[in-house]
């Protein structure tokens, strides 16, 4: 039993060093990727953990958790898979479904905790918009990297799946809601989101 779990946690955080090398555009391969369904499974289970721990801290623990906020993370998974989905099958490589999608997801954990950061530094609330727009970007390009990472720069395959992450990218952040994880006053809620709002393409917060 302890054997599998060490096998597991060391296979999640070799997932995240290579979600975090594909997010600061360091060399990484597909291969750096450990995708199965099990691993899919416990890196999303893990990003939640990390967007809670980060709202919560963000409020100080305050107010009340929403557990419907859960489902808004849902969708946001489903959304992952649909655009591994596209993005294989542009490439015409199925099998590499998981992979993607593991590496889609790889470096969320990295882009909440960035965000943190920057907030409790000073520099969101100073910068928001600016900052917002940075963070789209950043995400994007990510995704991006993602794509090519696993799939390769084949054309036109590679336009196809540019245009799938750009519709993830659109979809994340205009059509699935705003996720309030913790519940506060609305005086103190307005206040939160006036200094950065948090929700990024591929992300829940």
């Amino acid at each position: 039993m302890s054997s599998a779990v060490a096998f597991h946690a060391g296979q999640l955080a070799r997932n995240l060093l290579a979600g975090a090398r594909l997010a600061f555009f360091l060399p990484v391969r597909g291969e750096s990727f450990r995708a199965s369904p099990e691993q899919f499974a416990l890196l999303a289970l893990f990003n939640l953990a990390v967007w809670i721990a980060v709202a919560g801290e963000r409020t100080g623990f305050e107010g009340e958790f929403q557990p419907s906020a859960i489902s808004v993370y849902l969708g946001n998974v489903a959304l992952v898979l649909a655009t591994a989905f596209l993005v294989a099958h542009a490439y015409r490589t199925p099998g590499r479904l998981l992979l993607i999608a593991v590496a889609l997801s790889a470096s969320d954990a990295l882009f909440d905790l960035a965000a943190l950061a920057l907030v409790a530094a000073g520099a969101a609330e100073r910068h928001a918009s600016a900052l917002y727009v940075a963070f789209v970007a950043w995400a994007w390009l990510a995704s991006l990297r993602a794509a090519v990472v696993c799939c390769g720069w084949r054309r036109p395959a590679v336009y196809l799946a540019g245009l799938a992450v750009t519709l993830m990218t659109g979809v994340a952040l205009l059509v699935i809601p705003d996720a309030d994880v913790w519940l506060l006053p609305d005086d103190e809620e307005e206040q939160m989101e006036a200094q950065f709002p948090l929700k990024l393409p591929g992300q829940e917060s």
